[in-house]
């Protein structure tokens, strides 16, 4: 008889009051990631020669697997659009100029819907694909036992629908190094800017 009771009891507290016993998600925020080269980082030394990056210059790098990390260790992947269900990877010239024909255009790579929350760190993938610079086409590979993956640590807050701007500077040139006839690539970034809207 009692089980009966606190079963009615239950199903009236459903219809008059909704009480499920579960509370409702929360929306999610947006993340917006930003890439810019940094406009300073222009000077190359290839013996004899010291190169200043000029238009037409390409460094061609691509981006992948880019995750968020919470500050209680639950990460999310970003991906490419708010329409995109899959992971892309993400190729761009970072010396491309703005429209103005100012170095360097600011991409924006990713914006992704994610849990809201407190997070502290970013982790992406980073590999180079080409450096075309002055007359020089130059190799350029990740050095052997080096991680392609960067951690950028900062403290940030994702809000419910709202949107939280990163913004990464990139320095190409200081993360290149010479080995022989190639160029080892040790990815040098960091988080120049959070902006809420």
């Amino acid at each position: 008889m009692l089980r009966k009771l606190i079963y009615l009891a239950s199903i009236i507290c459903v219809i008059l009051i909704g009480c499920t016993g579960v509370e409702p998600s929360p929306e999610p925020g947006i993340v917006q990631l930003y890439l810019q080269a940094d406009p300073s980082d222009t000077t190359l030394i290839i013996l004899p020669d010291t190169i200043h990056v000029s238009k037409g210059d390409r460094f061609e790098i691509t981006i992948f697997q880019t995750r968020v990390f919470s500050t209680d260790g639950n990460y999310a992947y970003l991906y490419k659009s708010l329409t995109s269900y899959t992971q892309e990877d993400i190729r761009i010239n970072i010396f491309e100029r703005d429209s103005l024909g100012k170095p360097f255009k600011t991409f924006k790579i990713y914006e992704s819907r994610v849990p809201p929350g407190k997070y502290n760190r970013i982790q992406m993938g980073v590999i180079p694909n080409l450096l075309d610079i002055w007359v020089y086409e130059i190799p350029v590979q990740v050095p052997a036992g080096v991680s392609t993956f960067v951690n950028l640590e900062k403290e940030f807050e994702v809000k419910e629908n709202k949107i939280t701007g990163i913004y990464v500077k990139i320095y190409p040139l200081q993360s290149l190094r010479r080995s022989k006839d190639i160029f080892q690539f040790e990815p040098k970034l960091d988080i120049s800017a959070i902006k809420y809207e």
